[in-house]
């Protein structure tokens, strides 16, 4: 089986993750995955952190570098992938431009607004882009998404979702969520829009998605660096799904035993989420991508959508 050549830019939380209690590298970052697979060999690393680059001194086979332009003139790559700040992507998007890179991986989001997704999407002539945006290769997820187009619990009608530590560093795992499940609304409106106080360069952002159904889609941040707050609920016509603490609960409809006008929500079904195979699932959807051509699961154009509805 031939592997697809692997770079690897950024090694810190996402790309080479490790346990503070005993300094394992965790199964949820970019190296491990790369290592484990069959399908992808990782030729080199790069981050400006020496002390990052030190984790592969033993690893001569692995080539090291502080300067991403520098490696990616001396290697060709079949997939770059991007592990940076989020405000590093569209420099280092753009000169991966210059070179033929079959496909770039990037973190989410692939840049911080509209106007750069359209530059980086119209000056890309060689490489296809996935972007980590995890919940699509979520198993569970997946799941959920059909039984919500099979009317498991009758019509939506109302989102609520409740989000921190930033807009672009966080909410658009949502918003992407939200348009993955339920497409593109008719139109939005911001509520309110503030400098964050916890993500540098961000914004806490609370705005509305309306569509064609009258389904309401509510997205409300809250300012808490040290809380990681991600709660979504979602109300059918029969019923309403609750999304908190990697856990999925089902809700149907009951007569209300003090008020017989009424219903009430009764919790019937309770459903656990595994993140940790996301990434492989990313990384896999790639490879068939590159062998059997099934298409990408989070592709690029994807994000112009993000940042349509919500331009910043």
């Amino acid at each position: 089986m031939m592997k697809l050549s692997t770079g690897i830019i950024g090694l810190g939380n996402i790309g080479l993750s490790r346990n503070s209690k005993n300094d394992e590298i965790k199964k949820d970052s970019h190296y491990y995955t790369i290592i484990n697979s069959k399908y992808f060999q990782l030729v080199s690393v790069c981050d400006i952190n020496i002390k990052n680059l030190s984790a592969f001194k033993k690893n001569k086979k692995i080539k090291k570098y502080s300067d991403y332009k520098q490696m990616i003139k001396n290697h060709f790559f079949d997939l770059i992938v991007i592990a940076t700040p989020n405000d590093t992507h569209y420099k280092i998007l753009n000169y991966i431009n210059n070179f033929k890179v079959k496909y770039i991986f990037c973190e989410k989001p692939l840049t911080e607004n509209y106007l750069k997704i359209t530059k980086i999407i119209s000056k890309n002539k060689f490489s296809k882009i996935q972007v980590n945006y995890s919940r699509r290769f979520n198993l569970q997820l997946n799941d959920l998404k059909q039984l919500i187009k099979q009317n498991y619990l009758g019509q939506p009608k109302h989102v609520f979702i409740k989000y921190n530590r930033g807009l672009i560093n966080n909410g658009t795992h949502f918003i992407d969520m939200i348009l993955w499940f339920f497409g593109k609304p008719i139109w939005s409106k911001i509520i309110k829009k503030n400098s964050s106080r916890s993500i540098n360069n961000d914004y806490d952002l609370d705005f509305i998605f309306y569509y064609k159904n009258k389904l309401t889609v509510h997205f409300h941040c809250y300012d808490i660096k040290n809380i990681n707050i991600e709660e979504i609920d979602m109300i059918f016509s029969k019923g309403k799904i609750f999304i908190i603490n990697e856990k999925i609960y089902f809700y149907d409809l009951v007569k209300d035993s003090r008020n017989n006008s009424l219903k009430k929500f009764r919790r019937f079904k309770l459903q656990k989420i595994n993140y940790l195979d996301c990434l492989k699932n990313a990384y896999k959807n790639i490879y068939e991508n590159h062998v059997f051509r099934k298409t990408l699961i989070s592709p690029a154009k994807n994000s112009l959508d993000i940042f349509k509805f919500i331009d910043l």
